[in-house]
């Protein structure tokens, strides 16, 4: 909608001496005002010609006010970004940005398929999927259409585990000593998200020797595993099996790969 008042920049509120006209359209004038409502069709910048006609009380003289005034119509429009990535991770609080041009804030209306949006401020909202697979969300309100947008809902991929900062190779006496745990690694991932190892089992190979294990819950390393590592040998080799991780979201351990080092 468009409204305006139009007007004089000077006038008697008591006078009924004036007439008014928008694009030829005669307004009703009260006081000296005429209110104009007009429901634009076009989109784009729009012109209205408004004529004003004034009668003088004493001579009857008739004078007459023309004006060109432009106003520009836009479309209503709606943009629903995910502010970290084009798909939803599982686990994660995933924020969205919602605006919609042309609907007042409070006329918004934001529901979901698949995933509950939860409304923040100056149009933020939060999405944190429970399950992979696919995901609607819907924006409508102030009378426009309902507009859907879709998105893949993905688990959080899988972490690089590190003992110190290496995956595998070769260690020193030293370094094996001193670590005391396998630590999960998101790299490339912008969101806050935290995987825990839940258990793995450490082997030692000594090189002239019986293979020695220790089966150690979670990521951090229990005593027979300590043990294990600080009888470490040069030649000696080290692996870690079983390693069971799970992240936000997952309902089961993950199996990662087998790690192997040397030491030297």
């Amino acid at each position: 909608e468009l409204n305006a008042e139009v007007f004089l920049g000077a006038y008697s509120s008591t006078a009924d001496n004036i007439e008014m006209f928008v694009d030829g359209r005669p307004l009703e004038v009260r006081d000296g005002k005429a209110r104009l409502q007009l429901r634009p069709s076009d989109i784009g910048r729009q012109e209205m010609n408004i004529l004003i006609r004034e009668r003088d009380p004493i001579t009857e003289e008739i004078k007459e006010y023309r004006r060109r005034f432009n106003y520009e119509v836009g479309e209503r429009s709606v943009t629903v970004s995910a502010d970290k990535m084009n798909v939803f991770y599982v686990g994660v609080d995933n924020p969205l940005s919602i605006s919609v041009a042309g609907v007042p804030s409070n006329q918004v209306q934001v529901r979901g398929e698949g995933v509950n949006p939860v409304r923040q401020a100056n149009g933020k909202y939060i999405v944190k999927p429970t399950r992979t697979g696919r995901a609607k969300i819907i924006v409508s309100g102030g009378g426009m259409s309902p507009t859907t947008f879709e998105y893949r809902i993905k688990g959080i991929p899988t972490p690089k585990i590190l003992l110190g900062n290496k995956e595998s190779g070769t260690l020193s006496t030293g370094e094996i000593r001193v670590y005391d745990r396998l630590s999960p690694k998101l790299e490339n991932f912008d969101f806050d998200a935290r995987c825990k190892i839940r258990g793995f089992r450490m082997v030692r190979v000594p090189n002239n020797d019986d293979a020695r294990s220790s089966v150690n819950p979670g990521g951090r390393f229990n005593e027979r595993t300590k043990d294990l590592a600080q009888q470490a040998r040069p030649k000696d080799a080290y692996y870690f099996e079983d390693i069971k991780l799970r992240c936000p979201g997952d309902t089961h351990d993950r199996k990662v790969p087998d790690m192997a080092f040397r030491i030297r």
